[in-house]
């Protein structure tokens, strides 16, 4: 699963491949799951077979395909800023048709009972929060076995149990979205209209990605690594997440995140092992602070007086010009540097603490320049 959330805090849920909605709010386990009524039958995200799921961009947003007739239902989550935490789900009719979309809340705690109150547009999860509706819906369920058997109808009694499903439908016509938030705490909800969609959270996150140590590297690679860097700004923190945010030059994060950390975390945080071949973990690894580590162990290494350029190359990497900009180093200062390549031969261009020697012992062996600013064209 993947998190969503807003900057400035630890993600409090989590999208699954089929855009189902999990948290995690005061002992209760919460779950927000969709399904559409289109004319043909009743399709249900979590067991249809045609549903794909793509992350849109670094920022952590999901958008899930539903396939209905005439096209897709499109369903979006991601978090915003905001009292209560709120993470939006919406879901678009992108079919030539109206459809119906009902969303199932689910809440469970392992020990005592939960509630599920509707009043007017909230449904109230007793003492987890809440889901807030654009309006009172059209028709309710106890369960999507009732809904999508014709039995749903208007109003909703209480229910409290060990485990408890509303089920609430909306009309969706074509070309039109329903949006509905989780919310942490009922006092204050939401304004849903105001929120920001999902174009706006997007540049968010892209300016946000516009600090700390940057990289211009071949697309696939740069896809991984920017996703990673966003979901490392969600990582509850851990020593794990704090050494990366250190390494990534997210100052301000890591500065909150060591705060947190106790005495065995700030020494575990301290210690940096190094990675064995980076580039292989680099391939396999999708947890973020593992595969960022991998990635800086491919592009700089410090030894001492040293600073190592690209020590681990990839082969696929020859003939793609790439930078990498503010590498923080342990010893003070960054460094910042460029391959340009002339035909069989890389410019190397950099920028470095003076009182540091360069290497790139995969592109020139035996190569050594001192720090400052220089370029040169290698052998």
């Amino acid at each position: 699963m993947r998190a969503v959330g807003a900057l400035g805090r630890p993600a409090r849920a989590f999208v699954d491949p089929r855009g189902a909605v999990h948290a995690v709010a005061r002992g209760a386990e919460v779950v927000v799951d969709w399904l559409v009524g289109a004319d043909d039958r009743w399709h249900l995200a979590a067991g249809d077979v045609a549903v794909r799921q793509r992350r849109l961009g670094p920022a952590p947003v999901y958008e899930t395909a539903m396939r209905v007739p005439g096209g897709d239902a499109l369903q979006r989550v991601y978090g915003v800023s905001g009292h209560g935490a709120p993470v939006v789900v919406e879901v678009e009719n992108a079919s030539p048709a109206a459809f119906a979309v009902a969303f199932a809340v689910r809440a469970a705690r392992s020990r005592g009972s939960v509630t599920l109150a509707l009043d007017g547009s909230e449904v109230a999860i007793g003492g987890a929060g809440a889901v807030v509706f654009p309006r009172p819906p059209q028709l309710c369920a106890v369960g999507r076995d009732q809904a999508v058997t014709g039995r749903a109808h208007a109003g909703f009694a209480t229910l409290r149990g060990a485990e408890v499903e509303g089920v609430f439908l909306f009309p969706v016509p074509h070309r039109t979205k329903v949006r509905v938030a989780l919310v942490e705490r009922a006092r204050r909800l939401p304004d849903l209209v105001s929120l920001p969609d999902v174009e706006a959270v997007r540049r968010g996150w892209l300016a946000q990605l516009q600090r700390g140590l940057r990289t211009e590297l071949p697309d696939d690679w740069q896809a991984r690594v920017d996703a990673a860097r966003a979901d490392l700004l969600l990582a509850r923190p851990d020593a794990r997440v704090a050494a990366a945010l250190e390494d990534w030059g997210f100052d301000h994060e890591f500065g909150a995140a060591w705060a947190r950390l106790g005495l065995r975390e700030r020494r575990a945080a301290r210690r940096r092992d190094p990675v064995r071949d980076p580039l292989r973990r680099a391939a396999e690894v999708e947890d973020a602070p593992a595969l960022l580590g991998a990635v800086r162990a491919v592009l700089v290494a410090e030894e001492d007086e040293h600073v190592d350029v690209l020590p681990a190359f990839p082969a696929e990497w020859r003939g793609v010009n790439l930078a990498v900009h503010g590498v923080p180093l342990r010893g003070g200062g960054t460094v910042s540097y460029a391959v340009r390549w002339h035909g069989d031969r890389p410019a190397l261009l950099w920028d470095a603490p003076s009182g540091l020697e360069l290497r790139a012992p995969v592109l020139a062996p035996g190569w050594r320049a001192p720090g400052g600013a220089g370029e040169t064209l290698l052998s």
